[in-house]
């Protein structure tokens, strides 16, 4: 299964670039044929991680699309990026990720109330997998029968 998600930078309500010095440091030894050494390129191509993972990567410092994403590693490098950026993501049909109640009231007050306040050492690829698809919870076992004694 692969996701498609987005990640931005918000200040009052408006999207700002993010460190592209982080940007550069999370996704340039992932990314397939590098990153120019000035600028971001406005369509990346593709991210292939040590585990196999791949992306398909737009946009520039202001926004970056993740498109195809597999679970595991590309989404740790996702979750990474948000954590160093200060960024919020947003997986396709789920509400924003946050890192502190205090940037929720950067984001566009459209998504303000619906947004998750994760903390930033919880925000891990598993974390993201799991607002994307969530698990069922086990069913927990049946009870014993009694025992006579």
């Amino acid at each position: 299964m692969s996701y498609s998600l987005h990640i931005w930078r918000f200040v009052d309500g408006e999207p700002v670039p993010m460190d592209e010095t982080a940007i550069r440091a999370v996704l340039g030894p992932v990314t397939v044929g590098g990153i120019p050494n000035t600028g971001l390129p406005e369509d990346w191509g593709d991210l292939e991680a040590e585990d196999g993972g791949e992306a398909t990567v737009y946009g520039g410092a202001q926004e970056l699309m993740f498109t195809h994403c597999s679970p595991g590693r590309i989404l740790d490098l996702i979750a990474e990026l948000a954590r160093r950026t200060g960024a919020a993501v947003m997986p396709d049909d789920c509400p924003m990720v946050v890192t502190s109640e205090a940037d929720r009231r950067h984001l566009p007050e459209a998504f303000r109330a619906e947004a998750i306040v994760v903390a930033p050492e919880a925000l891990t690829g598993r974390t993201l997998q799991l607002l994307i698809a969530p698990q069922p919870e086990p069913a927990s076992a049946p009870p014993s029968p009694p025992t006579r004694t």
